[in-house]
Protein backbone atom coordinates (compact mmCIF):
# COMPACT_ATOMS: atom_id res chain seq x y z
CA UNK A 1 0.00 0.00 0.00
CA UNK A 2 1.02 3.65 -0.44
CA UNK A 3 2.28 6.04 2.20
CA UNK A 4 -0.92 8.05 1.77
CA UNK A 5 -3.01 4.93 2.46
CA UNK A 6 -1.06 4.08 5.61
CA UNK A 7 -1.14 7.67 6.87
CA UNK A 8 -4.92 7.90 6.42
CA UNK A 9 -5.35 4.55 8.20
CA UNK A 10 -3.24 5.70 11.14
CA UNK A 11 -5.19 8.96 11.43
CA UNK A 12 -8.48 7.07 11.33
CA UNK A 13 -7.44 4.69 14.11
CA UNK A 14 -6.15 7.52 16.27
CA UNK A 15 -9.25 9.70 15.89
CA UNK A 16 -11.57 6.74 16.48
CA UNK A 17 -9.89 5.62 19.70
CA UNK A 18 -9.71 9.18 21.03
CA UNK A 19 -13.38 9.66 20.22
CA UNK A 20 -14.25 6.58 22.25
CA UNK A 21 -12.18 7.77 25.19
CA UNK A 22 -14.09 11.06 25.16
CA UNK A 23 -17.56 9.58 24.59
CA UNK A 24 -17.50 6.39 26.66
CA UNK A 25 -16.95 5.61 30.31
CA UNK A 26 -13.91 3.31 30.34
CA UNK A 27 -14.50 -0.41 30.79
CA UNK A 28 -12.14 -3.36 30.52
CA UNK A 29 -12.75 -3.85 26.80
CA UNK A 30 -11.92 -0.23 25.98
CA UNK A 31 -8.84 -0.26 28.20
CA UNK A 32 -7.55 -3.40 26.52
CA UNK A 33 -7.88 -1.58 23.20
CA UNK A 34 -5.84 1.30 24.62
CA UNK A 35 -3.09 -1.08 25.71
CA UNK A 36 -3.07 -2.80 22.32
CA UNK A 37 -2.89 0.48 20.42
CA UNK A 38 -0.14 1.80 22.69
CA UNK A 39 2.03 -1.23 22.04
CA UNK A 40 2.24 -0.12 18.38
CA UNK A 41 3.36 3.43 19.18
CA UNK A 42 7.11 2.96 19.44
CA UNK A 43 8.99 5.71 17.65
CA UNK A 44 6.10 8.18 17.58
CA UNK A 45 6.70 11.75 18.68
CA UNK A 46 3.97 11.38 21.32
CA UNK A 47 5.35 8.06 22.59
CA UNK A 48 5.71 9.48 26.12
CA UNK A 49 2.05 10.45 26.38
CA UNK A 50 0.99 7.11 24.95
CA UNK A 51 3.11 5.36 27.59
CA UNK A 52 1.32 7.28 30.34
CA UNK A 53 -2.02 6.24 28.86
CA UNK A 54 -0.95 2.60 28.58
CA UNK A 55 0.36 2.40 32.15
CA UNK A 56 -2.82 3.96 33.56
CA UNK A 57 -4.95 1.55 31.53
CA UNK A 58 -2.91 -1.43 32.71
CA UNK A 59 -3.28 -0.31 36.32
CA UNK A 60 -7.05 -0.06 35.92
CA UNK A 61 -7.18 -3.50 34.31
CA UNK A 62 -5.24 -4.96 37.24
CA UNK A 63 -7.36 -3.43 40.01
CA UNK A 64 -11.11 -2.98 40.34
CA UNK A 65 -10.61 0.01 42.63
CA UNK A 66 -8.30 1.64 40.08
CA UNK A 67 -10.90 1.02 37.36
CA UNK A 68 -13.62 2.54 39.54
CA UNK A 69 -11.44 5.60 40.18
CA UNK A 70 -10.95 6.02 36.43
CA UNK A 71 -14.68 5.73 35.76
CA UNK A 72 -15.43 8.33 38.43
CA UNK A 73 -12.86 10.65 36.89
CA UNK A 74 -14.48 10.23 33.47
CA UNK A 75 -17.84 11.23 34.91
CA UNK A 76 -16.34 14.24 36.67
CA UNK A 77 -14.50 15.48 33.59
CA UNK A 78 -16.68 14.42 30.68
CA UNK A 79 -19.95 13.07 32.05
CA UNK A 80 -23.00 14.59 33.67
CA UNK A 81 -20.99 15.85 36.65
CA UNK A 82 -18.55 17.89 34.55
CA UNK A 83 -20.37 21.17 35.20
CA UNK A 84 -20.18 20.65 38.92
CA UNK A 85 -16.49 19.74 38.83
CA UNK A 86 -15.46 22.90 37.00
CA UNK A 87 -14.14 21.00 33.98
CA UNK A 88 -14.84 22.47 30.54
CA UNK A 89 -17.83 21.09 28.68
CA UNK A 90 -16.81 19.17 25.54
CA UNK A 91 -19.07 21.00 23.10
CA UNK A 92 -17.99 23.40 20.38
CA UNK A 93 -21.03 25.62 20.90
CA UNK A 94 -20.23 26.01 24.60
CA UNK A 95 -16.59 26.79 23.89
CA UNK A 96 -17.27 29.27 21.09
CA UNK A 97 -20.68 30.69 21.99
CA UNK A 98 -21.13 30.03 25.69
CA UNK A 99 -24.26 27.94 25.21
CA UNK A 100 -25.44 24.51 24.14
CA UNK A 101 -27.08 23.95 20.74
CA UNK A 102 -25.81 27.14 19.18
CA UNK A 103 -24.87 28.01 15.62
CA UNK A 104 -21.81 25.77 15.89
CA UNK A 105 -24.04 22.78 16.59
CA UNK A 106 -26.06 23.40 13.44
CA UNK A 107 -22.92 24.01 11.38
CA UNK A 108 -21.22 20.73 12.28
CA UNK A 109 -24.46 18.78 11.79
CA UNK A 110 -24.66 20.27 8.29
CA UNK A 111 -21.05 19.18 7.64
CA UNK A 112 -21.90 15.62 8.68
CA UNK A 113 -24.97 15.52 6.45
CA UNK A 114 -23.08 16.97 3.48
CA UNK A 115 -20.51 14.19 3.81
CA UNK A 116 -23.18 11.48 4.17
CA UNK A 117 -22.74 10.97 7.92
CA UNK A 118 -25.89 12.55 9.34
CA UNK A 119 -26.36 9.37 11.41
CA UNK A 120 -23.61 10.59 13.74
CA UNK A 121 -26.17 12.89 15.35
CA UNK A 122 -28.34 9.92 16.24
CA UNK A 123 -25.47 7.73 17.42
CA UNK A 124 -23.64 10.04 19.82
CA UNK A 125 -25.98 12.83 20.91
CA UNK A 126 -25.20 16.54 20.35
CA UNK A 127 -23.25 16.73 17.11
CA UNK A 128 -20.70 19.25 18.35
CA UNK A 129 -19.36 17.04 21.17
CA UNK A 130 -15.60 16.72 20.73
CA UNK A 131 -15.84 12.95 20.59
CA UNK A 132 -18.39 13.17 17.78
CA UNK A 133 -16.27 15.62 15.80
CA UNK A 134 -13.30 13.25 16.12
CA UNK A 135 -15.49 10.33 15.05
CA UNK A 136 -16.48 12.27 11.92
CA UNK A 137 -12.80 12.83 11.12
CA UNK A 138 -12.09 9.13 11.72
CA UNK A 139 -14.77 8.15 9.20
CA UNK A 140 -13.47 10.61 6.61
CA UNK A 141 -9.94 9.24 7.09
CA UNK A 142 -11.19 5.68 6.70
CA UNK A 143 -12.94 6.58 3.46
CA UNK A 144 -9.79 8.35 2.30
CA UNK A 145 -7.78 5.20 3.06
CA UNK A 146 -10.21 3.13 1.00
CA UNK A 147 -9.97 5.60 -1.89
CA UNK A 148 -6.18 5.36 -1.94
CA UNK A 149 -6.52 1.57 -1.84
CA UNK A 150 -8.89 1.66 -4.83
CA UNK A 151 -6.61 4.01 -6.75
CA UNK A 152 -9.26 6.76 -6.72
CA UNK A 153 -6.91 9.73 -6.26
CA UNK A 154 -9.58 12.39 -6.86
CA UNK A 155 -11.86 10.94 -4.18
CA UNK A 156 -8.98 10.58 -1.73
CA UNK A 157 -7.95 14.20 -2.19
CA UNK A 158 -11.54 15.42 -1.90
CA UNK A 159 -11.87 13.58 1.42
CA UNK A 160 -8.54 14.98 2.60
CA UNK A 161 -9.78 18.48 1.73
CA UNK A 162 -12.94 17.83 3.78
CA UNK A 163 -10.83 16.83 6.76
CA UNK A 164 -8.62 19.90 6.56
CA UNK A 165 -11.59 22.25 6.14
CA UNK A 166 -13.38 20.74 9.14
CA UNK A 167 -10.23 20.94 11.24
CA UNK A 168 -9.56 24.55 10.34
CA UNK A 169 -13.14 25.84 10.53
CA UNK A 170 -14.29 23.87 13.57
CA UNK A 171 -11.91 21.68 15.52
CA UNK A 172 -8.88 23.96 15.75
CA UNK A 173 -11.09 26.93 16.59
CA UNK A 174 -11.74 25.49 20.07
CA UNK A 175 -10.13 22.12 20.74
CA UNK A 176 -6.56 23.23 21.64
CA UNK A 177 -7.89 25.58 24.36
CA UNK A 178 -10.40 22.95 25.52
CA UNK A 179 -7.69 20.29 25.79
CA UNK A 180 -5.43 22.66 27.71
CA UNK A 181 -8.23 23.27 30.20
CA UNK A 182 -9.10 19.56 30.39
CA UNK A 183 -5.45 18.78 31.08
CA UNK A 184 -5.39 21.37 33.88
CA UNK A 185 -8.57 19.96 35.48
CA UNK A 186 -7.62 16.29 35.14
CA UNK A 187 -6.96 14.61 38.43
CA UNK A 188 -5.80 11.39 36.80
CA UNK A 189 -2.84 10.95 34.42
CA UNK A 190 -5.02 8.94 32.03
CA UNK A 191 -7.22 11.88 31.10
CA UNK A 192 -4.36 14.36 31.17
CA UNK A 193 -2.73 12.17 28.50
CA UNK A 194 -6.01 11.94 26.56
CA UNK A 195 -6.21 15.74 26.50
CA UNK A 196 -2.66 16.18 25.23
CA UNK A 197 -2.95 13.39 22.66
CA UNK A 198 -6.19 14.84 21.33
CA UNK A 199 -4.69 18.29 20.90
CA UNK A 200 -1.64 16.78 19.22
CA UNK A 201 -3.66 14.60 16.84
CA UNK A 202 -5.63 17.60 15.59
CA UNK A 203 -2.74 20.03 15.17
CA UNK A 204 -0.45 17.40 13.65
CA UNK A 205 -3.03 16.51 11.00
CA UNK A 206 -3.11 20.08 9.72
CA UNK A 207 0.69 20.22 9.75
CA UNK A 208 0.94 17.19 7.43
CA UNK A 209 2.06 18.12 3.91
CA UNK A 210 -0.69 18.23 1.31
CA UNK A 211 -0.82 15.16 -0.92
Amino acid sequence: MSVQHDTAAARSRSYWLLSRLLLEQPDRELLREVVGAAECSEGREDEGEVKVLREAAQAALASQSALTDLQIEYTRLLGSASKLGGAPEPYESVAREGRLFGASTEAVAARYADAGHEDLVLDTGPPDHLGTELRFLALLCYREMQAWEDGDTDEARELLDRQRAFLMQHVLAWVPAFCESLDAHAGHPFYAAVARLTAGACTDAVAEPCT
